[in-house]
C-alpha cells in the first residue's frame, strides 16, 4: 500500500531546471500580482507609429537631420525662456525640435512652416492625406517658387545693366541730359562752372564739325531737350503754386474758424 502511494505520487521538478527551460516572456505584472500581457491592437498602433515617424537614431542621416538644422539655425523662437535665462546652444534647440516634431509634426509643420523649404518636406509624408499639412506644404512650395522667380528678375535686370554700362552710352552725361534734363539740371547742371559749360558746348560743336548733317541733328536734339526742360519747369512751378495756394486756403479756412469760435 505504501509502495503504490508513492509510485502514485509524480515527483516535482527542480526550480533551477524550470529557470533553464522556461521561454522568455514579455507580460507584465500588475499590482495585483496578476500577469497581462500586451494585446494585439495595442503592439500593431506602436508598430505603426515607429513606421510613420523616422527614429531617432537615423535622424543623423536622414531628411529630418536637414529639416531640424534648417529651422535650428534660423531664427524662429523654439521654446519660450523667462527673463535672464541663458540662451539654447545649437544642439539644445536641434533636441527640442526633434521633441516636438515626433511629439506633434503637423503642429510641428504649422509653426515652422516659414523657415522651411521644398526639399524639407520630407519628414511630413505620412502627413499628405491631412488637408491641413497638404495646405502647408503647398504654402512652403509657392513661396520657394516666388523667391526663385524674384531672383530670376533681379538676375535679368542685372544683366541688363552691365550690357548698357558696357556696350552703350545709357549712362552718359549726355544720355541722362536727353532723358530727363529737368533732374540732370537739378543734381548736375546747376552746380557746373562757366568753364565746364564752355566744355560742353565745345563738345557739341566738335561732333557737329563733321558735316552739316551732324551739326543740324545735334541743334535739332539741343533744341528738343531746351523745350522739354522749360515744359518741365512750368509744370513743377504749376504744382508748386498750387499747393502754396491750397495752404493758403486752408489757413483762411482755419483763421475764419477760430475767429467765428
Amino acid at each position: 500500500m505504501i509502495s503504490s502511494l508513492w509510485g502514485e505520487i509524480e515527483p516535482t521538478a527542480s526550480s533551477s531546471s524550470s529557470d533553464k527551460d522556461e521561454p522568455a516572456c514579455s507580460a507584465t505584472e500588475d499590482q495585483n500580482g496578476t500577469l497581462e500581457t500586451p494585446s494585439a491592437d495595442t503592439a500593431g498602433q506602436s508598430r505603426e507609429i515607429e513606421n510613420e515617424i523616422p527614429s531617432v537614431q537615423d535622424e543623423g542621416s536622414s531628411e529630418l537631420s536637414a529639416m531640424l538644422w534648417a529651422v535650428a539655425e534660423s531664427e524662429a523662437p523654439v521654446k519660450s525662456q523667462q527673463l535672464g535665462e541663458p540662451d539654447l546652444t545649437m544642439a539644445q534647440r536641434r533636441q527640442v525640435l526633434l521633441e516636438q516634431y515626433r511629439a506633434k509634426p503637423l503642429v510641428f509643420l504649422e509653426r515652422y512652416r516659414a523657415y522651411l523649404q521644398p526639399e524639407h518636406l520630407g519628414p511630413f509624408a505620412h502627413l499628405t492625406t491631412d488637408c491641413r499639412a497638404q495646405h502647408y506644404c503647398k504654402e512652403v512650395r509657392n513661396r520657394a517658387s516666388s523667391q526663385a522667380n524674384r531672383t530670376r528678375v533681379r538676375n535679368h535686370r542685372f544683366a541688363a545693366l552691365r550690357a548698357l554700362q558696357q556696350e552703350g552710352q545709357y549712362f552718359s552725361e549726355e544720355q541722362m541730359r536727353a532723358r530727363d534734363p529737368l533732374l540732370y539740371e537739378q543734381y548736375i547742371g546747376q552746380y557746373l562752372s562757366d568753364e565746364e559749360l564752355c566744355q560742353r558746348v565745345a563738345a557739341g560743336q566738335e561732333q557737329g564739325a563733321h558735316s552739316l548733317a551732324e551739326l543740324l541733328l545735334h541743334s535739332y536734339q539741343e533744341g528738343l531737350i531746351q523745350d522739354r526742360l522749360q515744359e518741365q519747369q512750368d509744370r513743377e512751378e504749376g504744382a508748386t503754386e498750387e499747393v502754396e495756394e491750397e495752404e493758403v486756403r486752408w489757413m483762411r479756412t482755419q483763421t475764419m474758424t477760430i475767429w467765428i469760435l
